[in-house]
């Protein structure tokens, strides 16, 4: 049995170019964006326009083939029991009860994990989901008429500025080449003044190597196949950078089990 998690992005990514006739590696400690600029330096002009199309769905190919069915049975937060309660804890000490909140969730697949965490006030609040993956929004449009999915990628997806009570972004926004730095501002800009923007890194994967299945603490580098906890400060770090730069005065880090919390008001 193999873990989820080495069918990376990154490989997923190099194996749609490979059947679409180029034969390319994958930085994904690179913004998307700067890895298409870096390929095409290397592809004859006459190829330039067939290789954009093919690196436009790329990425939506990888996404959907990893997480279109997800497996929550062998997700981490399976053996953490307090992640969504410290979750929805820390957002109703910053706003209050959260009858009629908006949110807008950015990588939330098929909008189960918002279904959890705010059981409690879940039909009384409204929500619109960014999702790259096609059929984790049929499977979400499905499950959660309520919801309005939006299938994009979350460094292009165009959002309402000032509209939304709560932005949530959990173990999502660092993944295989988004750029961060267009994605916290979207989030600043996306909430209201008073309004949550959270985001969180992973720090934790069900290893199923043998048949067992075994807690490991850390996030999976597909570069080096390293899983430890030294990556999940790196990624830590990037991602609180990007949002002190693009407008939270101050991001508070809580630990939540499954992943650690990056959390601000505007």
């Amino acid at each position: 049995m193999n873990n989820w998690y080495e069918a990376s992005i990154k490989s997923l990514i190099e194996e749609y170019f490979k059947a679409h006739g180029f034969n390319l590696t994958f930085d994904s400690s690179l913004y998307w964006d700067v890895a298409v600029e870096n390929w095409l330096k290397n592809i004859p002009v006459e190829s330039h326009k067939q290789f954009l199309e093919v690196s436009k769905d790329a990425r939506s190919y990888a996404f959907n083939k990893k997480y279109g069915a997800y497996e929550y049975a062998t997700d981490y937060r399976s053996v953490c029991p307090n992640w969504n309660s410290i979750i929805l804890n820390e957002i109703v000490r910053l706003l209050g009860p959260l009858d009629g909140k908006k949110v807008i969730a950015v990588g939330a697949n098929n909008g189960s994990e918002l279904a959890i965490i705010f059981e409690k006030y879940f039909n009384t609040m409204s929500f619109d989901v960014v999702e790259i993956s096609e059929d984790a929004c049929k499977k979400g449009k499905e499950l959660f008429p309520h919801m309005d999915f939006h299938c994009a990628s979350m460094d292009e997806a165009e959002l309402k500025e000032g509209a939304y009570d709560i932005f949530i972004s959990l173990r999502a926004a660092y993944c295989a080449g988004n750029n961060l730095d267009f994605i916290a501002e979207k989030a600043y800009r996306s909430v209201k003044p008073g309004g949550v923007i959270l985001f969180s890194i992973s720090n934790g994967y069900i290893d199923v190597s043998n048949g067992a299945y075994t807690p490991i603490k850390g996030v999976y580098n597909p570069e080096n196949n390293a899983c430890n906890e030294s990556e999940t400060a790196l990624n830590l770090g990037w991602m609180k950078e990007s949002m002190l730069l693009h407008g939270c005065k101050e991001v508070s880090v809580v630990d939540a089990e499954s992943e650690i919390l990056l959390i601000s008001k505007k």
